[in-house]
């Protein structure tokens, strides 16, 4: 089963539950506060960001555009719901407002 390491308070975070869940993805979510002498974060994300996508064999990908753009790979239609327009121009503007979307929580 996947894993993703989380922060509450990230919308980053956020943005990739939201894709697990309507992927129907099952995953556990591990919750962690990544400045904490505990966290998990460096061993599997050389940033030391959060989220960080973990995978059965200890693999892992991280920087949730990424880790979206992984997932749209990884699991496409018709098995899994598709997170993304079919055609280019759909696709590109999704991706447009996304880089909007991240700046704006950047700037908080």
């Amino acid at each position: 089963m996947l894993k993703l390491i989380s922060a509450t308070p990230s919308p980053y975070a956020r943005k990739v539950r939201i894709t697990l869940a309507e992927k129907n993805i099952p995953f556990e979510l591990q919750t962690e506060v990544p400045w904490e002498s505990t966290t998990q974060t460096p061993r599997y994300n050389p940033l030391e960001k959060l989220p960080v996508l973990i995978f059965p064999d200890g693999k892992s990908v991280y920087e949730s555009h990424y880790i979206l753009e992984y997932l749209e790979a990884k699991y496409p239609s018709p098995d899994y719901t598709p997170m993304l327009p079919d055609d280019v121009d759909g696709r590109l503007f999704a991706r447009q407002v996304e880089v909007v979307a991240d700046g704006m929580c950047d700037a908080l």
